[in-house]
Formats: structure tokens, C-alpha cells, sequence
């Protein structure tokens, strides 16, 4: 489901990283810092073959929704100016997936159909946000942001997978490319405790179909800024 060109994606990312040097730092100081977190997640790992340009999957497969800790390095949340609520940070993702089971009956039922894949993605995507609160300031006061990014991912997946969407055929799976990324991001914050929400994953074309991964984390935990 390609909504964007990836010559398109290569000039926001420019313009993002222009950005970072072109801001002045002292007024990013108080969203300037990597910081841990820890907590409990809800994750979900899927893939979604479209035929090109279309909005309709002909099939999904899954790794199925599952809780697990989670433990992670995050990049500074930079604002564009010091009183602005606009900002942007850099989302980094990678898995590698077993995926044995499809979704059916328009997602809302697990099965197993002898279809799979195995492979892995990565994706670097910067994410521009809104803050609806005055400011982070370093995450001792409440925060609410919600943003959407466009970056490059990669995915590498071999398999099989049934079109149980459109004509119930099995179809290979054979993906080995670069292409665009995308993110939906969503963060409340309260002192130095988050619920944290991203949705991202890489949107690669091979032959006449569309490839989405949609790698979703629904994080609470405490954040450690360094």
C-alpha cells in the first residue's frame, strides 16, 4: 500500500537532518538527551501483501499479539524552536519474525493455514511531532505527543502466504529491497513515567506487489534520561 515515492522520502529526510543543524541547540537543551526505557509491552509483528497501489490486503500474516518486557535506547525529542510545540525525533526499528499464521475474516481471526515467512527489516524513520502541553522539559511535567514520520526501511522475507482476501491462492514470497518506511507515533508523559504507542515499518514494492510491515508496541514504563 504505497502512499509515497521514495525520491520523496530521500528530500524530507535531508530536509529533517538540515533541520538538526540549522536549530539552535541552546534552545533544544531541555529535550537534548538520549534517554533508556523500561517497561511492559503489548507487541504485534504483521505483513500485508497489496496488490501495487492498492488499499486492500490480499492477505496478512502475523506473529500474533504477545507481552514481553521491553528495554530501550531512544533519541532526543528536538523542537524546531524553543517555544515552539512542533518537533521531530528519529525512529529506529529492527526485527527478525517467524510468522506462521494469517489473519482472516478481516483481521479479527488467527489461524493456521501451513503458510510463512522468515526474514527481518529494519527502518530509520524521523517523525515530526506535536506536543499538545507547553514542553517536555526533560519529562518533569505532563506531555502529550502525537506525531507521523516517513523514513527508508528494508525488509528481507522469504515464504509463502494464502490470499484469503481475494482468491484464496497461495502466492511465494520473495522480498529483498530497500523502499520507504513509515511511523504513527502517540506519547503521554507524566514526570519521568510514559505510555508510549508506535505503529512502523517498511512499505517495500517487488514485482506487482505491495509489501507492509506494521510492527506495533504499546509500551508502559519509567525513562531514564543520560
Amino acid at each position: 500500500m504505497k502512499i509515497i515515492d521514495v525520491k520523496s522520502v530521500f528530500i524530507i529526510f535531508i530536509i529533517l537532518v538540515s533541520l538538526t543543524f540549522k536549530v539552535n541547540s541552546e534552545e533544544l537543551s531541555d529535550g537534548n538527551n538520549y534517554s533508556v526505557n523500561i517497561g511492559v509491552a503489548l507487541k504485534s509483528l504483521d505483513l500485508d501483501v497489496y496488490d501495487t497501489g492498492s488499499i486492500n490486503s490480499n492477505g496478512t500474516l502475523t506473529e500474533g499479539e504477545y507481552f514481553t518486557y521491553s528495554l530501550s535506547l531512544n533519541s532526543p525529542y528536538k523542537f524546531f524552536s524553543g517555544n515552539s510545540r512542533f518537533g521531530y525525533y528519529i525512529e529506529y526499528a529492527y526485527s527478525k519474525f517467524e510468522m506462521n499464521s494469517q489473519l482472516i475474516n478481516n483481521q479479527s481471526v488467527e489461524v493456521d493455514l501451513g503458510t510463512g515467512v522468515d526474514g527481518n527489516y529494519f527502518s530509520v524513520t524521523p517523525v515530526v511531532f506535536y506536543n499538545y502541553f507547553d514542553s517536555i522539559r526533560a519529562r518533569k511535567k505532563d506531555a502529550l505527543l502525537v506525531g507521523l514520520g516517513i523514513g527508508i526501511g528494508y525488509l528481507d522475507a522469504i515464504g509463502d502466504i494464502q490470499f484469503t482476501e481475494t482468491d484464496n491462492q497461495i502466492y511465494d514470497v520473495d522480498v529483498n529491497d530497500f523502499d520507504i518506511s513509515i511511523a504513527i507515533f502517540l506519547e503521554y508523559q507524566h514526570n519521568d513515567w510514559f505510555l508510549r504507542i508506535v505503529s512502523s515499518g517498511p512499505d517495500v514494492t517487488s514485482g506487482n506487489f505491495d509489501y507492509t510491515i506494521s510492527d506495533f508496541s504499546m509500551v508502559f514504563g519509567y525513562s531514564f534520561v543520560l
